[in-house]
């Protein structure tokens, strides 16, 4: 039930219909009750609202196939339409690849991940996590920013040089109550000449700037 139309008129009994505002027979009135309801699949993401207008008219008139203004009456009805959580979060990419010095410091910056999805307000607002196997004496070996993306290490990698990671990132919209989308994630371990190769062409001021960017 969208809402309930209501008119009164002493000794007469009153039928209702919707005249205007529902071409595409989206809504339905009981007659008899003024009960407006869904005819239809609505969709916030293709319409938000909608005006209505409803008429009540005299029975004996509605009988009689006539329209008499003194016992007929209009009304606007205007109906906000609510948004559901249908759309599960989208990475901006499938595969994510970064990199991490071996001599990177605990909670270094790797890569940001970003996950969007076509709904409004909280249904839009994404949760981050990673599932990944235990790396290393139990330890997951990275971790995210719940609310920002930003993947960070959670453990250090001297002498793991040419060592490779691959672990998945989930992101939840409604702040993690919500439906899920996941991306793969490949992260290396270089040394600092790797390091410094990759980014050759670029000033390191820039790339300290930026690090958290590099790989969007």
């Amino acid at each position: 039930m969208v809402g309930v139309i209501s008119a009164a008129a002493i000794n007469q009994s009153i039928v209702y219909s919707i005249v205007a505002g529902n071409e595409e027979d989206k809504f339905g009135i009981n007659n008899i009750t003024g009960v407006i309801y869904v005819n239809a699949p609505l969709d916030y993401e293709t319409r938000t609202s909608y005006v209505l207008r409803v008429q009540a008219d005299s029975l004996e008139v509605v009988l009689a196939n006539l329209r008499v203004p003194s016992k007929s009456n209009t009304a606007k009805v205007y109906i906000e339409i609510q948004d559901e959580n249908d759309h599960p979060p989208v990475f901006q990419k499938k595969f994510y690849i970064g990199g991490v010095s071996e001599d990177a410091r605990m909670f270094a910056s790797v890569l940001r991940v970003k996950a969007t999805d076509k709904d409004t307000g909280n249904y839009s607002a994404m949760a981050y996590r990673l599932i990944i196997p235990p790396i290393k004496e139990g330890k997951e070996g990275f971790v995210v920013e719940t609310y920002t993306g930003l993947i960070k290490t959670a453990m250090l990698f001297h002498n793991m040089r040419r060592s490779y990671f691959k672990f998945q990132v989930i992101a939840t919209d409604n702040y993690g109550k919500g439906l899920s989308g996941k991306a793969d994630v490949l992260v290396s371990v270089v040394n600092q000449l790797d390091m410094q190769v990759i980014v050759s062409n670029v000033p390191p001021t820039l790339v300290e700037k930026r690090i958290e960017d590099l790989t969007e």
